[in-house]
């Protein structure tokens, strides 16, 4: 029988502290600051990488053999919440020491650390502090609180740029800014009026960076006026000028009509360039087996369709709802049970199954785009993965095929296009839920070599620690089931096990390592997808262990009610979901 005690490590935690607070079998003193801390060697190594490298017993640090060690260019303070960290997994983050703390986990690489950082400094954004607090972000490598907040400043832009902190931001940022067309900007005036305020800010150092700037600028969207101010203006080079007289007679064909192709040819441009305020989800249904046939087909729903459909809009306006309808194109590959992960404008769809073999083709969707693009082949052919962006890479695990179940995972390497070994799991599973969330990874149940028996475990990968960890078993044995993430909490809905299809649900606390049962979904449901729009779980298609569905259903995790929804076009199983952004237009054009 296997036993294990939940309590134990807590008490195990509990007397090493007592034991470096009494000075008991210490072997290291940490000076900071002019002030000393007193510690454990083999416990600082055991959770920093940074503390694992200079007490190495190779040698290869002078401070492996010494007992005491000097760190510089951090906070005493910071170094000394560390410590208690370490030792009891209980910090204070406030407004006061959070940067400190981010600077020394950092040096220590407490990835856990870097989590609880990530989250208290996502909770605290405002229009006054997010620009400092991007640049922050990008300076210590906090990918998640870097794009969350750049995606807050392009959303509150009108409001961020009336700020005092708007005049201090480099050079660089703004341009990132300006890049997008995600901009909530009353429209390219105001930018305009943005523009020259950061550059009078400090004139004698921007003023030469102007012409750049207003080379970003929609110009077809400027009023005449302006334009015809900005043709004058003797701050201006003469290629822009020329470019702004393109622009003025532009809008007098317009107007006038008088020459009906350069009218189009300006409309066109104009389009283009459009910047947009918001934006809406839409959920994608890809691939999946289908009337006994894998499938390449895409199906989408969003706010202002009646039923699921085979088109997607280029936007949608806030008064006649989706605009510019156009096909999505299918997959290159007809698939099944294959892995996915997404962000906001991408779904990436990796290997999977046909109708008569194991898949390792990987390709992309870029909404933006509406196009399809094939990857370099995982390097193995698998059905039952799953995949995950984590800290802006994507990584997949796990799997199965012909030779059974596996615990090798892979990343890949954007920049060489190409896959590389990442840290494999603790034990082999396939058709498990995979998420990233708190700063780690997790894989849950799934089935093992034995394809019939469903696993309860789960675990996480500590990037901190660059390896897996077990961590609190699920109430129920569980495989093909949907897993998603709604503020932080897991869910993990329906699946399989040896003896049945499951209706059941659990919430996973990733700060609490505790499960608990919510609101059953209203019938067994094994082989589906799932995706999260506006803090609700749609869980799409599948099998209800005796038919083929297509019919969805929504959970809501703060009523903790389910509800029905409408029905895809045709029954998929084995399918994967993404929800992407497509723009929200509030403004005529």
């Amino acid at each position: 029988m296997r036993y294990q005690d939940e309590i134990f490590p807590q008490h195990l935690q509990k007397s090493l502290n007592d034991l470096r607070l009494s000075g008991i079998s210490c072997d290291v003193t940490i000076l900071v600051g002019g002030k000393e801390f007193i510690a454990h060697k083999s416990v600082l190594s055991a959770v920093s990488p940074y503390f694992r490298a200079m007490f190495n017993a190779d040698g290869t640090f002078k401070e492996s053999k010494e007992d005491k060690i000097t760190l510089y260019d951090v906070d005493c303070d910071a170094v000394s919440a560390i410590l208690k960290f370490i030792y009891t997994s209980n910090i204070e983050i406030t407004e006061k020491n959070v940067y400190p703390l981010m600077e020394a986990s950092n040096l220590l690489q407490i990835h856990s650390l870097r989590a609880w950082i990530n989250r208290y400094l996502q909770s605290t954004i405002t229009t006054e502090n997010c620009l400092s607090l991007y640049v922050i972000s990008n300076l210590h490598d906090y990918h998640d609180l870097s794009q969350n907040t750049l995606h807050y400043i392009l959303l509150n832009f009108y409001l961020v740029a009336e700020g005092e902190e708007f005049l201090q931001i480099p050079l660089n940022v703004l341009v990132k800014i300006l890049s997008s067309k995600l901009l909530n900007v009353g429209d390219e005036n105001s930018l305009l009026r943005y523009i020259l305020r950061w550059v009078k800010a400090d004139m004698q150092n921007r003023k030469e960076h102007l012409d750049e700037l207003i080379n970003m600028i929609n110009l077809s969207n400027v009023p005449m006026q302006t334009l015809l101010e900005l043709k004058n203006d003797p701050l201006f080079k003469t290629s822009l000028k020329n470019k702004i007289e393109t622009y003025i007679n532009g809008q007098l064909a317009e107007k006038y009509q008088e020459k009906k192709e350069t009218h189009s040819v300006y409309r066109i441009e104009k389009w283009e360039n459009l910047r947009y305020g918001a934006e809406q989800g839409i959920i994608l249904a890809i691939g999946g087996e289908s009337s006994g046939m894998a499938s390449r087909s895409v199906e989408c729903f969003t706010l202002g369709y009646e039923s699921w459909k085979y088109v997607i809009p280029q936007y949608i306006h806030s008064d006649n709802g989706p605009q510019n309808m156009t096909v999505i194109p299918a997959m290159r590959c007809a698939r099944y049970n294959a892995a996915v992960a997404s962000d906001s404008y991408n779904v990436y769809v990796l290997g999977g199954r046909n109708s008569s073999h194991y898949l390792d083709e990987c390709e992309t969707y870029d909404i933006r785009k509406n196009r399809w693009e094939c990857l370099n082949n995982v390097p193995c052919k698998l059905e039952g993965s799953g995949a995950v962006i984590f800290e802006g890479r994507l990584v997949t695990v796990g799997g199965r095929n012909e030779f059974g179940c596996t615990s090798q995972a892979w990343e890949w390497n954007e920049k060489q296009n190409s896959w590389r070994n990442f840290p494999a799991l603790t034990s082999p599973r396939s058709f498990h839920g995979t998420l990233a969330v708190a700063g780690y990874i997790f894989a849950l149940g799934g089935f093992d070599n034995d394809s019939e028996k469903a696993l309860r475990t789960g675990e996480r990968y500590d990037l901190n620690l660059n390896k897996w960890s077990e961590i609190r078993c699920m109430h129920e044995a569980r495989a093909k089931f949907g897993c998603a993430v709604v503020d932080n909490f897991i869910y993990v809905i329906g699946g399989i096990n040896e003896n049945s299809g499951l209706r059941s649900v659990e919430r996973y606390n990733p700060e609490t390592n505790e499960w608990f049962y919510m609101a059953p979904m209203s019938v067994p449901r094994h082989s589906f997808s799932v995706a999260v729009w506006e803090k609700k779980i749609y869980c799409i298609g599948g099998s209800d262990t005796i038919h083929y569905l297509n019919n969805v259903e929504k959970f809501n995790p703060h009523t903790n009610r389910w509800h029905y929804f409408l029905s895809m076009e045709v029954s998929r199983f084995g399918l994967v979901s993404a929800t992407l952004l497509v723009p929200f237009i509030k403004n005529n054009f």
